[in-house]
């Protein structure tokens, strides 16, 4: 999935959130990088509140924290983000992976399917990559991963989508994360009652520019759609994000 890129990012970061303070249990780490095709993994090495592992070539080490993750509760939330009260769950883990190579489609797609078998590996609650913008629940990654071929980018949970209440009974969802691939942002708006509709049409075009065709442009006032019927204009207006460029709108 593209060229390798030559910018020295091979360490990768990821958060779960914890029901209880604990490390990943080895047999369910083992079950886990196997099921989600990441190859085989030992035994892993111990210390007090960390363990690592090696996959191949590369280095998997957890580190415990015995107290509640300082920016979950106050971090963005989509549809299929945890419900957090007060600080959120009392325990987490910070999941190091080193010697990640690759586009960055290629290390992002390969870091999400490693939390994600942490997560299982573990009494987990939710979890997300270093560079994201909100948790997952775990059941919610294990979905989108297990059913994402090995090597392609989840999109579902790979670009986070957050929603917003727009005038006159209509709905907002925008895109976070296109600008680390040199993309710009979706920002897909619909009536409420078309809000699956319009998260559909928001990961059908990240799918198509991240995954899909990767080169795909979409000039201002052409059309696009998830069907040969379906027209929507493209538009390129100002962020709702202060500062940040202009997005790609869509009005269903």
């Amino acid at each position: 999935m593209g060229e390798p890129e030559s910018d020295g990012a091979g360490i990768m970061l990821g958060f779960v959130l914890l029901e209880e303070a604990a490390l990943p249990d080895d047999v369910k780490l083992i079950n886990a990088v196997r099921a989600l095709g990441l190859g085989e993994i030992g035994i892993g090495e111990r210390e007090v509140d960390t363990a690592s592992w090696s996959i191949g070539d590369l280095s998997l080490i957890v580190g415990l924290m015995r107290a509640p993750h300082p920016d979950a509760p106050k971090m963005a939330i989509g549809p299929f983000s945890p419900m957090l009260e007060d600080e959120g769950p009392p325990a987490h883990l910070i999941v190091t992976l080193l010697g990640a190579e690759g586009s960055r489609v290629d290390r992002t797609a390969l870091i999400i399917r490693i939390v994600t078998a942490v997560a299982l590996a573990t009494p987990s609650v939710a979890a997300m990559r270093g560079e994201g913008a909100m948790f997952y629940r775990t059941d919610v990654l294990a979905q989108f991963v297990s059913g994402t071929p090995r090597g392609e980018l989840p999109t579902e949970v790979a670009i986070d989508i957050t929603i917003a209440s727009e005038p006159d009974g209509r709905v907002s969802l925008l895109t976070h994360g296109m600008a680390a691939y040199d993309r710009e942002e979706f920002l897909v708006t619909a009536p409420f009652d078309d809000a699956e509709d319009a998260f559909e049409l928001a990961n059908n075009m990240v799918h198509w520019v991240l995954v899909a065709q990767p080169d795909k442009q979409f000039p201002t006032g052409d059309t696009v759609g998830r069907t040969a019927a379906e027209r929507i204009e493209v538009q390129r207006v100002d962020s709702p994000v202060p500062d940040a460029p202009q997005v790609i709108r869509l009005d269903m």
